[in-house]
């Protein structure tokens, strides 16, 4: 009968990484990810009052014998996750029902797990990733097959630009839930690195269609005629056409729009202000005038240095991206320059306040 559980758990986690591929394949930030590490169990009966007791209740090898995949649902903070493990049981340690063990035991789980980010109710600066989760999996100690209730939590703490590599922290109790397993209860500790190999993409351009134009007929032979004098083309003020095209450019980068009380950017922030330095790169000779607003809410002195802090925030990403400081202006105008009519004592929406929380950029021309 236990046998016939872990199958079916096993079917149960590969159908909800099939499902939720084929639901979510368009999410900009969603994909597979994939992890090695090491795990760690605790079966001492301590029910974790011994957390650090490393050498007489934790059990571990000195190879990697942890193997996850998973896949991240998109922006909704869900992700699904199949995770196998196995290790050594140790002898002259602790094991529950077992005392002092005289001889090495095998181990091995498979879990399935469903986890969600605290991403958005932390920091949200994308390096710093903690999660919850719980599902359900099967264990076997010395060959003692055991069904488990799962729950614990952990953190990825991402690295790198595009952020695709993680060193991941996670800690699970594992209950067991069978008659005759239910005082089978042990904690899993695990450390190890998360990839995810799909990065963020854009969708390429589509290929423009060229139409084949039709064989040209042969025109009839006729006599020349006096070539006129070519009337001179008038002088094309480059400067100008420059400045029209960088105008032009600098209209279609996104605005920045902060979260309330916050001049920290976010990793959509940092998406945006991106784009501001892939400008700045194609015309190196621009320099910006960095204007950042707040909304009405909080005293006025507050308001105008949070907006002044915005604009350097968005100033110093761009430096450590490589433009030089020398070609910015940063300035903040606090409440002074509202776009709609929500003022001091003027009930207004979230989104309405949140069009007064913005980020202008504007050419200097010297």
């Amino acid at each position: 009968m236990k046998k016939f559980y872990l199958f079916s758990l096993l079917m149960l986690v590969v159908g909800s990484l099939s499902n939720v591929t084929a639901q979510s394949s368009g999410e900009r930030e969603g994909g597979f990810y994939f992890g090695l590490g090491y795990n760690f169990v605790d079966d001492s009966g301590t029910a974790g009052s011994e957390p650090f007791n490393f050498s007489d209740n934790w059990h571990y090898t000195a190879y990697p014998n942890r193997l996850n995949v998973g896949y991240i649902l998109g922006r909704s903070g869900f992700s699904v996750e199949a995770i196998g493990t196995i290790n050594t049981l140790q002898e002259g340690k602790v094991l529950d029902g077992y005392g002092v063990l005289t001889e090495d035991l095998d181990y091995w789980a498979v879990d399935g797990m469903v986890s969600f980010s605290l991403d958005k109710f932390t920091s949200r600066k994308g390096w710093f990733d903690p999660y919850l989760q719980a599902g359900m999996g099967g264990s076997s100690i010395n060959n003692d097959k055991v069904l488990t209730f799962n729950a614990g939590a952990g953190a990825n703490f991402w690295l790198g630009k595009q952020k695709n590599w993680a060193i991941n922290l996670n800690t699970m109790g594992k209950w067991g839930i069978n008659e005759d397993n239910k005082g089978d209860n042990h904690i899993q500790h695990a450390i190890g690195v998360v990839f995810k190999p799909f990065g963020k993409k854009k969708k390429p351009a589509p290929a423009p269609v060229v139409e084949q134009a039709p064989e040209p007929e042969p025109e009839p032979v006729v006599e020349p005629t006096p070539t006129p004098e070519p009337t001179p083309e008038p002088q094309v003020d480059q400067e100008a056409v420059l400045r029209e095209q960088m105008t032009s450019d600098l209209s279609e980068v996104r605005r920045v729009y902060y979260d309330f009380d916050s001049s920290t950017l976010t990793s959509e922030d940092q998406d945006i202000v991106d784009e501001l330095v892939v400008f700045m790169n194609k015309y190196p000779t621009a320099i910006l005038d960095i204007k950042s607003h707040a909304d009405s809410r909080g005293a006025k002195d507050y308001n105008l240095q949070l907006s002044q802090k915005r604009s350097k925030s968005i100033v110093d990403y761009a430096v450590t991206h490589g433009i030089d400081r020398s070609r910015f202006v940063a300035e903040g105008f606090g409440e002074t320059q509202l776009n709609n009519g929500c003022s001091d004592g003027v009930k207004c929406t979230k989104e309405e306040h949140r069009e007064n929380r913005r980020t202008d950029y504007e050419l200097v021309w010297e």
